[in-house]
């Protein structure tokens, strides 16, 4: 689980950072990211560059915290789980949010393929 982890803290901290090309190369080539918002799908790395453009383009930027996470592996897939925390840009307060999250095992490196998020209220 620890390269998975690292992967998803990689992430992380690309989104942090706003750093688009660490970003993309967290993720297959097909990937989807379901977002919490409205219109917050997308699919592929064309659409994945969009995505992350169009929040990199915002004041500030998203600050993810997956503290607690629940991994199931099975050969070259693994899925994991958390309830944590988000702050959105130019937000000062913490919020809970749910990431399930689908990864990939290609060419021996962790890729995320699923990124589905939500808010709970």
């Amino acid at each position: 689980m620890e390269q998975l982890d690292q992967l998803l803290n990689r992430l992380v901290s690309a989104i942090a950072h706003r750093d688009l090309p660490t970003t993309l190369a967290c993720f297959t080539d097909d990937a989807v990211v379901l977002g919490s918002e409205e219109g917050e799908e997308t699919r592929g790395l064309d659409g994945l560059r969009s995505f992350f453009e169009r929040a990199y383009g915002k004041s500030g930027s998203y600050r993810f915290r997956f503290a607690e996470r629940s991994w199931i592996l099975r050969e070259d897939f693994a899925w994991m789980t958390s309830n944590g925390l988000v702050t959105e840009p130019s937000q000062d307060r913490a919020k809970p949010y749910r990431l399930v999250a689908i990864f990939e095992k290609q060419d021996a490196e962790w890729h995320m393929a699923l990124w589905c998020g939500a808010e709970p209220v």
